[in-house]
């Protein structure tokens, strides 16, 4: 009967959802690093994120050059900022002719089967989410792929349009962004033994440590630990390209032919990612990144149907997110060219 598939479906879908969603989080390097710190957010309601933001290091009482002549600010020194939550959904069906073609099959068969979709959907989701978090927030597919949550791409930069927010002019709201030639890796100006590569590397890093104050300085105390970035993240290449630089004469392949392989930068931890965009490096401060999840799993039954008609049962699995921060100077990115 339909209602019996259904009742047999939502139970094989309740066993597998907590594998679905652990596997998305633990195949996800920022996603893993929020979740230890308890960056992730869940039971979120409305409909997005909303913030306030002081706009500028002048905005409450005047100037802070002249302590002397503190005047009263007659305009609003915060300016709230907010972004939508992104759905993300996938509608998984059994069938009746499923049901009837393996009558006599026996229940493990039916039960093959709906464990089939579900390992489609964990590829799926795998694909789709921890791409969309290094996006920019486009997405090239239809339908109810159409859409994607933020990622670093929009996060980490330093001129685009950012939670409503003009950045190019606006430089409270600016992460820490180098561009340099990919080049660096392999020059050496000083003679010091320290590729140039290296060298602009700690420049963005002191940068995101110390956070760049809305009149252009840098804050000059470096003590404060927590300001600084807990990790660096790039792709394979430039993985491999930084390990050859802090040893040549070590071989460094491929990540599949040595996925354990492991470095550091700056005494943290500096990770590959095979969604990371190409040519970047990221600098990751978790205090500054936080995920909202709409529902307690990535992955949760939002949506039950059961189909009038005797062609079987759908169920539908989705969430929504957005991952944001609201104070992205202490965020960096390292981009060659």
């Amino acid at each position: 009967m339909i209602g019996d598939i259904g009742a047999f479906f939502t139970a094989t879908l309740a066993k597998q959802l907590p594998g679905i969603n652990d596997a998305v989080i633990e195949s996800s390097v920022i996603m893993r690093e929020l979740k230890k710190a308890g960056k992730i957010s869940y039971n979120n309601g409305g409909d997005g994120i909303e913030w306030r933001m002081r706009i500028s290091e002048s905005a409450i009482g005047g100037s802070t050059t002249d302590w002397g002549t503190r005047s009263a600010q007659t305009t609003n020194p915060f300016q709230k900022v907010g972004l939508d939550y992104v759905p993300y959904m996938w509608t998984l069906l059994h069938s009746k002719f499923q049901e009837i073609r393996n009558k006599n099959a026996g229940e493990y068969k039916m039960f093959d089967m709906a464990l089939e979709q579900f390992n489609e959907v964990k590829q799926s989701a795998h694909s789709r989410i921890l791409t969309h978090t290094f996006g920019d927030g486009t997405s090239t597919a239809v339908g109810d792929s159409a859409v994607a949550m933020l990622g670093m791409e929009a996060i980490v930069d330093n001129d685009n349009t950012y939670a409503g927010i003009a950045r190019s002019t606006n430089s409270w709201m600016q992460a820490q962004v180098d561009t340099t030639a990919a080049s660096v890796f392999t020059a050496d100006d000083d003679g010091d033994g320290e590729s140039n590569g290296i060298a602009a590397m700690k420049t963005l890093w002191l940068a995101c440590a110390a956070g760049k104050d809305p009149s252009g300085g840098i804050k000059p105390d470096l003590a404060e630990t927590e300001e600084m970035p807990n990790y660096t993240l790039c792709d394979d290449t430039r993985f491999l390209l930084y390990g050859r630089c802090l040893d040549g004469k070590r071989m460094y392949t491929s990540a599949a032919a040595d996925p354990q392989q492991q470095l550091t930068f700056m005494g943290k931890p500096i990770y590959r990612d095979s969604k990371c965009t190409a040519s970047r490096f990221y600098m990751i401060n978790n205090s500054y990144l936080q995920l909202d999840v709409v529902h307690p799993a990535l992955l949760n039954l939002l949506v039950t149907k059961e189909e009038s008609s005797p062609y079987g049962v759908e169920r539908s699995i989705g969430t929504q997110m957005q991952m944001y921060s609201r104070n992205p100077r202490y965020l960096g990115s390292l981009q060659l060219t």
